[in-house]
């Protein structure tokens, strides 16, 4: 079975029995008609979730442009369409050097196809038993488990980009579809597929699909296109935000207080938002459906600050910033009744993976328990307590907890690079809250 990509100077072609991409130039080619043939071929390796590659461009005589093209362009696609090992068809020159593919790729240089293939061998296959194993699940796992184990044990390498990280979250992908069989449903699918009759590149359940759909496209596109209007507006033509805080817990926020304190501390446009986050309590109390992609949206526009209250606290250790290095620093900068109100506050991955595995025993989810040993223990600064009651209600906060006891954190956001400015809004607040 086999899936072709031609024109009249290459063709590009999915050998299944083999897993592989094979790519053939077959007259010289430049410009467009080198690498648009690539480009496809990177689409195929990762529809199909190949990792390995044969290309032939002896006859391409690539020129010096579409060399340049290749290190900048070509090679971040490869990686990213998870390609892994490159056979370079060569001939008898097998001292060539393809300079354009200089990269972490692992590269075999071959005088042909049939060499190439026999190099191959065939991936072996996960076994459910052994995507259990992995996941760490019975054999009688239902697909709740699964769902939830997964998403448990992939939290911690979500968002990350060194190779071990990579690698891990690789791995529990590949164990999540076999064991949840979406592995053999991607398979039979692609099969059906293949061996359907197409019109124009798609089959006829895919054109219905298309044009039943059609209309819905367009108003994302518009819906779209109206969203980054907005966000143009704000950050080209509106001054742009120089300052911005965001508080999340349950509770009750109104940033007035706080904005116009720093307006009047020389921020000309600071922005102030919050969203209600309910975490696991025994107050039975319930969060908007919402919440959680409204807070995501928050944080990805790095705010200064971080406002939350002390049960909220512990399920966000990844979003802080260490501030052991700046608590000394404060007590300069920050009136000494304010100062004294602050109460350090210091937590490790430990102490919130603890927490979690608490909870999943009393609600007897011992599918979604973290294992410790993966985990740090080392605490940091975290941020720092106040539990003023008229400090927090200055700042706007009314908690929504009906048994806790009343308290705030202020912290900084880890995705800051250069923290010198969310000090100065930091004591910008402390200041004029106490």
């Amino acid at each position: 079975m086999t899936e072709t990509y031609s024109t009249d100077v290459m063709s590009a072609k999915y050998i299944k029995e083999h897993n592989v991409v094979f790519i053939e130039f077959k007259k010289p080619a430049s410009g467009d008609s080198y690498r648009t043939p690539q480009m496809h071929m990177c689409e195929i390796a990762k529809k199909r979730g190949t990792d390995t590659v044969i290309v032939d461009t002896r006859k391409a005589e690539l020129t010096e442009e579409d060399l340049k093209w290749s290190a900048k362009i070509l090679i971040p696609a490869f990686e990213k369409a998870g390609i892994k090992k490159l056979f370079f068809i060569c001939g008898e020159d097998l001292e060539y050097e393809p300079r354009e593919l200089r990269c972490k790729l692992e590269i075999v240089k071959v005088p042909d196809i049939d060499s190439a293939i026999a190099m191959i061998s065939p991936a072996e296959q996960m076994t459910r038993k052994e995507a259990l194993d992995i996941l760490g699940l019975k054999e009688d796992a239902n697909a709740f488990a699964i769902e939830e184990r997964f998403y448990q044990l992939t939290k911690r390498y979500r968002g990350k980009t060194d190779e071990e990280s990579e690698a891990k979250l690789n791995e529990l992908s590949e164990a999540y579809n076999v064991a949840s069989g979406k592995r053999e449903q991607e398979l039979a699918k692609r099969e059906a597929h293949d061996n359907s009759r197409k019109f124009l590149g798609k089959t006829a359940g895919e054109w219905k699909t298309y044009f039943s759909y059609t209309w819905l496209r367009w108003l994302i596109v518009l819906v779209v296109a109206l969203i980054a209007g907005n966000l143009i507006y704000n950050v080209f033509i509106k001054a742009g935000y120089d300052c911005s805080i965001v508080a999340f817990g349950h509770f009750d926020f109104d940033g007035t207080y706080v904005e116009q304190s720093l307006v009047e501390q020389g921020f000309k446009n600071p922005y102030v938002a919050s969203a209600d986050i309910v975490v696991p309590n025994d107050e039975d109390q319930v969060q908007n459906a919402y919440s959680d992609q409204t807070l995501s949206a928050l944080l990805l526009s790095s705010p200064d600050i971080l406002i939350t209250d002390n049960l909220t606290l512990p399920y966000y250790f990844e979003q802080y910033q260490d501030l052991t290095h700046i608590y000394s620093d404060l007590k300069d900068f920050v009136r000494p009744e304010a100062y004294n109100l602050l109460q350090p506050v210091y937590l490790s991955e430990a102490d919130c993976a603890e927490l979690m595995n608490e909870y999943s025993e009393s609600q007897m989810l011992d599918d979604m328990a973290y294992d410790m040993e993966d985990v740090s223990e080392e605490s940091i600064m975290v941020g720092f307590r106040i539990t003023d009651p008229e400090v927090i209600e200055r700042l706007g906060i009314t908690s929504r907890w009906t048994e806790q006891s009343p308290g705030i954190v202020i912290s900084v956001y880890s995705g800051l690079d250069d923290i010198s400015e969310a000090e100065k809004v930091l004591v910008a607040i402390l200041n004029k809250a106490v």
